[in-house]
């Protein structure tokens, strides 16, 4: 393929991902939210609207308008104030941080980097968004195992069995959960 050909092909799939998670209803795709996914819908909201992952009241108004039961969870934690610290020896800059009071500030207690490399789907296609980010990873997943059969077997072989070792590994399994980071 060449580059345009490339080009076209990225953006056509941009555009039926975006259509995609428009029509997606995540109640409908996956069921009700289970174990800690509240958090990490809530972190993307949060990105998506706030450009923070400090929880407020409105990241939980914003969580209830979409799943009507509520979270049976959100995994927060303690608040720091960070600050650098330039001293005269070895290492000559650190780090210094300073507990918030729980009543000023919250953090999310979970792992940010799956939530803000899903807010640009989010963003998008609203929390349907976050499926087909986690369908962009699968295919992702299978692409990489294919070309590194492929690199070992062969064209035909590697392609079969790079799709075989995806198919029977657990990430079929978990591809609609957020919970990505745990695995």
């Amino acid at each position: 393929m060449t580059g345009a050909t490339r080009a076209v092909a990225l953006a056509a799939v941009v555009l039926v991902a975006t259509a995609a998670a428009r029509w997606l209803d995540p109640l409908t795709a996956i069921g009700d939210i289970k174990s800690d996914e509240a958090t990490y819908v809530s972190m993307a909201l949060s990105v998506v609207h706030d450009s923070d992952l400090t929880f407020e009241k409105a990241d939980l108004d914003r969580f209830l308008a979409i799943y009507p039961r509520g979270p049976e969870g959100i995994f927060l934690k303690r608040a720091y104030a960070v600050r650098p610290v330039v001293e005269a020896r070895w290492p000559f800059l650190s780090l210094a941080s300073t507990p918030v009071p729980t009543t000023i500030r919250l953090a999310y207690g979970k792992a940010f980097i799956y939530p803000v490399m899903a807010a640009p789907f989010v963003a998008l296609g609203g929390v349907g968004g976050m499926l087909v980010f986690n369908l962009v990873l699968l295919a992702i997943s299978l692409a990489c195992a294919v070309r590194f059969c492929q690199a070992q077997c062969g064209r035909v072989t590697g392609a079969l069995l790079g799709t075989a070792f995806i198919g029977a590994s657990i990430v079929p399994v978990y591809w609609p959960t957020p919970r990505l980071d745990e695995r």
